[in-house]
């Protein structure tokens, strides 16, 4: 009995996320709904498709926030190495906060001025509500070509809201620019 309660365990881990309130450090100071919804995607993937999208694969998450939730399911559903990254000081020491102990790693990247290390070379690439702005499209359109340079069979999971945001129709030609085929998932 004891190795089924400790799997029971394992398949019921509360995640414990930690906020400071007052103060705006921008749009990664907060929990936003893609987010939520690429967590989601990943754990309902791994669990009806075995092994699921990440699992034995290196994955990188650019502009992870405060938590890096999309970061923190893909270390428990199997994922080889996991690397959560932020580019805004405040946020990331909250990100580095709220990753301890969860098999993911934290760095720091700001969009346009740091480059991805060979090291930290993804298979799969994460992001959710990344875009709000044309410039902020051309910024994550650098860092995914980046990736793809290291690695050319880079697979990308991303959340957008093309109608309510500036710059996600641009994001989208900029993928297909970069060879990308998108495809809407419904859960």
């Amino acid at each position: 009995q004891q190795p089924q309660q400790q799997q029971q365990q394992q398949q019921h881990r509360l995640i414990r996320l930690t906020m400071k309130m007052g103060g705006s450090h921008g749009t990664g100071s907060r929990l936003w709904e893609g987010g939520v919804l690429l967590a989601t995607w990943l754990l309902h993937e791994s669990c009806l498709q075995p092994p699921g999208p990440v699992a034995n694969l290196r994955v990188l998450e650019l502009g992870a926030g405060f938590c890096g939730l999309p970061s923190r399911i893909a270390a428990h559903v199997g994922a080889l190495r996991v690397t959560a990254t932020e580019g805004v000081s405040e946020v990331f020491q909250l990100l580095l906060e709220n990753v301890r102990n969860c098999d993911v790693r934290a760095k720091m990247l700001r969009w346009g001025e740091d480059e991805i290390a060979d090291e930290d070379a993804p298979d799969v690439l994460l992001f959710a509500d990344c875009v709000y702005t044309e410039a902020g499209a051309s910024l994550l359109l650098e860092c995914v070509a980046m990736c793809q340079r290291l690695q050319p069979r880079l697979v990308v999971h991303g959340t957008l809201e093309p109608e309510a945001r500036f710059g996600c129709q641009e994001f989208a030609e900029g993928m297909v620019q970069l060879g990308f085929v998108a495809s809407r998932e419904v859960l």
